[in-house]
């Protein structure tokens, strides 16, 4: 039996003893194989409305839903699910423990960095966090120098606690690439430190120029980006990366300011796609 079916089979036993048991175990199972999403969010309301006194149950189905779709692959759907998971209860150890865990036993580094870091921003001073944070992040920036085709890396990296450091990409990166992704992570540092509105918008925008120059999408930002994300197997990434074209079309023609979680959540699918591009480009 696989550990997602432990997981299933363990959850739906939990359910027997709900007074509201006879309506939650199908609903689970139902909501566990719903393909269809405006299906699947009335299910969902549902489901909260019955546990509405039972956050702990709710807390429950979210890390499992999450580990369901880390297994088949849709990490972006896991992460928006295991954050409805961690903001129920922030101050619940054990609920990051299992999301950041969950990344990690998928090698999904940046998601567990990034958890990692809201984490140590609700529960400061947590040494596990801030030790699993330094080796999380050291993966992340060994992933970046990966040559394609090599799963792992033997060089020693000296600063294990810088993750943003702008790091020189690989040859296999198309030249283009290299100085709008540079800048982007500039912007990104002179945004810790000052915080200002020109920083905020110029790293969206070189951000945007990045993923341009690393898909070769001429012209319109949306024409060719389905055929490109296929060929590439990063279809997961076409709803974030419509966020990123929609946000740097509202800062270009209304002066629009993002907003921290926007840059952070553009941070990680930048170097999250970076990593996925080398992966699936060996020629």
């Amino acid at each position: 039996m696989s550990s997602i079916t432990t997981r299933i089979s363990t959850f739906i036993a939990s359910l027997e003893s709900h007074p509201n048991a006879t309506d939650l175990i199908p609903l689970v199972e139902q909501l566990l194989n719903v393909d269809d999403v405006s299906t699947e969010t009335q299910l969902t309301a549902l489901l909260m409305d019955l546990c509405s006194d039972n956050p702990d149950l709710i807390i429950d189905f979210w890390l499992l839903r999450g580990n369901i779709l880390l297994e088949e692959g849709y990490s972006t759907r896991a992460v928006s699910v295991f954050w409805k998971a961690v903001q129920i209860q922030p101050l619940e150890l054990s609920t990051w423990d299992q999301v950041i865990n969950a990344f990690l036993s998928q090698e999904d580094f940046i998601y567990a960095t990034y958890f990692l870091t809201k984490a140590q921003e609700v529960i400061p001073d947590n040494s596990n966090f801030s030790s699993m944070f330094q080796q999380s992040s050291r993966h992340v920036l060994a992933n970046l120098q990966i040559p394609p085709g090599i799963k792992e890396v033997h060089a020693d990296i000296q600063d294990s606690n810088t993750l943003l450091e702008p790091q020189s990409p690989e040859k296999i990166l198309p030249p283009s690439f290299h100085n709008p992704w540079k800048m982007m992570l500039e912007c990104f540092e002179g945004n810790k430190v000052s915080s200002n509105q020109k920083d905020k918008q110029s790293f969206v925008t070189y951000a945007h120029s990045a993923m341009r120059e690393l898909l070769g999408l001429d012209g319109n930002f949306r024409d060719g980006l389905d055929q490109v994300l296929i060929q590439l197997r990063l279809t997961d990434y076409k709803q974030p990366l419509m966020r990123l074209n929609h946000i740097r079309n509202r800062i270009a023609h209304a002066n629009y300011i993002p907003s921290k979680k926007e840059l952070q959540n553009f941070y990680t699918l930048v170097h999250e796609i970076v990593i996925q591009y080398k992966k699936h480009s060996v020629p």
